[in-house]
């Protein structure tokens, strides 16, 4: 029902339809800007790896219905996880290559970037749903422009698209909140039962996404007017909290250690000393919200002066107490966003309050409304409040896109040496870290720390990036892509480059310490240079290289399709090795599903007369937990001596009388010569 006021009649149907088209401009600007951002931006691994990778990784495990394996739950961030879940489905039915999970980890770019997208679309329908609704209430453009002007009021806002985190999709909650307040103040059917469910149901779903949410939980709580239906406001808060955060119920206490640490230490994310806030940031941060977001502080002071003259001066606005409420709620939810993000400070934080900028100021535009006797005079002041608002929350960013293009172009330089210089048999070791780099295995890397049995895609990460090792710690073997332990012999007697990467704030000294005890430990020696320095972001490239002249013969991959061994067939196809002697080294690997726990399978390497020579290797013990109950078994070692005819033969065999099922027979020769 559309409900005019009473000095207001219908339009001509050719002046409703320009309406119509108008209500388009600001969320077709929102959708251009937003693509104009992501293409400034550049890759997400380059310069905006968190939290981007991880809620890709974590949404996949939601997309493959995974959710155990969800393990970043700060936030909790479940629903958003969700979310990019089933963005991750609608991308793979529109432009999937392959496997969902092989296709994501492969082109992981590909995924955010429509991700992104879905996410501003989503945006761009909201606006004009907005401005719809500002329409049917008021009939007036500038009402209509006011709301739809929202992510307009705020630098922080108009930044945004170009990140894919849980912030981002906070500020869609608060415009949805901004939209079924308008129509629970303005329309005569909407109840606020309807409006205690709705926005309760909404704020819980807010809060599990992020908990920085809670400021805004306020101001429904302030508008609803009885205790009834407060209690069901409530109780719809907690219902959808609990069923939001249901894939990670049994995972519930590290979000709660996680705000029990964010609240006991004054630092980011529960570190800094143990108190609750540190007086000389928290005023710091304090002032750094106001003077960072001006328009927000105007917006402040003109409710807080609204309400002031309305109390004090009883005034007459003609509009009933809830849209003063709205505006006290406004102010409430401002006064505990500027504690929470004080403390823990950063100031996209503050973007669920900074999103509610655009409701206060449409509230604050219609209380004036009957104190203004014309309608001209109204508009016209209205247009250019908003107007400096708007400037003022835009003046700072031409400066910060130059930096970032500055930044952007000399963090392209050392990814294109990568490009340019690395070759896909050199092994880069990667350290897990928040930290972006010049190639996206570092971005996946850290998204796969935030994975809860991350060793479930190791078929697809030794696949796809066979020679990504990870830094484990100064007391644990290399990693493969964090999913598997590797053998840091064969990497050493490979003979193959190893590149690690160096930029401020990452352990690259630690690391080539921890390749020198290794070196001294299995008894070789490599030499380390720097192969690129970049002046303009200190990035450094480091070469390690082994100078014994070690080198890899062979490297071969068999049984990429599953093989089942049984008493009746119980040996793999002999894969022949040739040219061995003396010194050389070898490394075999399978993946067994639902070994025999009393007769496991084996690997054996042995010489074709290894009765004679005793040239004879086999294991079956070696094994590590890959998930779905496959198990990585490797056999590894040196050759005493040199066999006859140079040759050996390699197989996997099961001595029991079940059935086990292997694939992915892989084998590395390595020597010097």
């Amino acid at each position: 029902m559309i409900v005019y006021p009473s000095h207001q009649k219908p339009e001509p149907m050719s002046t409703n339809r320009l309406r119509q088209l108008i209500l388009f401009i600001i969320p077709v600007l929102y959708l251009v800007w937003s693509l104009q951002l992501n293409l400034l931006g550049g890759p997400y691994s380059l310069s905006r790896s968190d939290p981007e990778y991880p809620y890709l990784l974590n949404g996949l495990n939601c997309a493959t219905l995974n959710f155990h394996n969800i393990g970043h739950t700060d936030h909790p961030g479940t629903p958003f996880q969700m979310l990019t879940g089933l963005f991750i489905r609608a991308t793979h039915i529109l432009v999937g290559q392959g496997p969902i999970t092989q296709d994501v980890i492969s082109r992981p770019e590909l995924y955010l970037s429509f991700s992104s997208l879905f996410l501003s679309m989503l945006t761009f329908l909201l606006i004009f749903w907005l401005g719809r609704l500002a329409m049917k209430t008021h009939g007036k453009m500038m009402g209509v422009v006011i709301l739809q002007s929202s992510f307009l009021l705020s630098a922080v806002l108009i930044d945004m698209p170009i990140r894919y985190n849980p912030d981002r999709i906070l500020i869609l909650y608060s415009l949805v909140l901004a939209g079924i307040t308008i129509k629970y103040l303005f329309t005569e059917n909407y109840t606020a039962r309807l409006y205690a469910i709705l926005s309760g149901i909404l704020m819980g779903v807010g809060f599990a996404t992020k908990f920085n949410f809670l400021p805004v939980l306020i101001i429904p709580l302030l508008l609803i007017p009885d205790i009834r239906n407060r209690l069901i406001y409530t109780a719809s808060i907690a219902g959808a909290f609990i069923i939001s955060v249901l894939p990670i119920l049994d995972k519930f206490k590290e979000f709660r250690r996680f705000i029990s640490g964010v609240v006991s230490h004054d630092g980011l994310y529960g570190a800094g000393s143990q108190q609750v806030i540190n007086w000389k940031s928290f005023i710091h941060n304090f002032g750094e919200l106001l003077t960072n977001n001006p328009a927000f502080t105007m917006i402040l002071i003109l409710s807080i002066g609204l309400i002031a003259a309305h109390y004090l001066r009883k005034m007459n606005t003609g509009a009933d107490n809830r849209q003063i409420l709205l505006l006290i709620g406004f102010i409430a939810a401002s006064a505990i966003g500027f504690i929470l993000v004080s403390k823990h400070f950063k100031v996209y934080y503050f973007a669920p309050v900074l999103s509610l900028c655009g409701l206060a100021l449409f509230i604050i535009w219609n209380l004036a409304r009957p104190l203004i006797k014309s309608d001209k005079i109204h508009n016209y002041s209205s247009a250019i409040i908003l107007t400096l608002l708007i400037l003022l929350s835009v003046m700072p960013l031409p400066a910060q896109y130059r930096s970032r293009v500055v930044q952007k172009n000399a963090n392209l330089k050392t990814s294109e040496f990568y490009a340019g210089h690395i070759t896909k048999k050199d092994f880069l070791f990667i350290e897990p870290t928040w930290l972006a780099g010049p190639v996206v295995e570092n971005a996946l890397v850290y998204g796969m720390s935030y994975v809860a049995g991350r060793q479930i895609y190791y078929p697809e990460c030794s696949r796809l990036y066979p020679n990504i090792l990870t830094y484990e710690g100064a007391d644990q073997n290399p990693g493969l892509f964090r999913t598997a332990l590797a053998d840091p012999e064969s990497i050493l007697f490979s003979g193959r480059d190893i590149f690690l990467f160096s930029s401020p704030g990452r352990n690259a000294g630690q690391m080539l310490t921890y390749m020198q005890i290794l070196a001294r430990k299995y008894g070789t020696q490599f030499r380390a240079d720097t192969l690129f320095s970049n002046p303009s972001n200190e990035d450094r490239v480091i070469r390690i290289r082994n100078s014994e002249n070690w080198t890899t013969l062979l490297e071969v991959q068999e049984l990429q399709d599953k093989k089942e061994l049984s008493p009746a067939a119980p040996v793999s196809r002999e894969i022949p090795i040739t040219d061995i002697r003396a010194g050389d080294y070898l490394e075999v690997t399978v993946r067994i599903l639902s070994n025999d726990q009393e007769a496991g399978c084996r690997l054996i390497a042995r010489s074709l007369q290894s009765d004679q020579d005793g040239i004879y290797f086999e294991d079956s013990g070696s094994l590590q937990d890959i998930g779905h109950g496959w198990k990585l078994l490797r056999l590894r070692g040196k050759i005493g001596a040199s066999p006859a005819d140079a040759k050996m033969i390699c197989q996997a065999y099961y001595p029991g009388k079940n059935k086990v099922t292997i694939q992915d027979f892989q084998i590395r020769h390595m020597g010097r010569r």
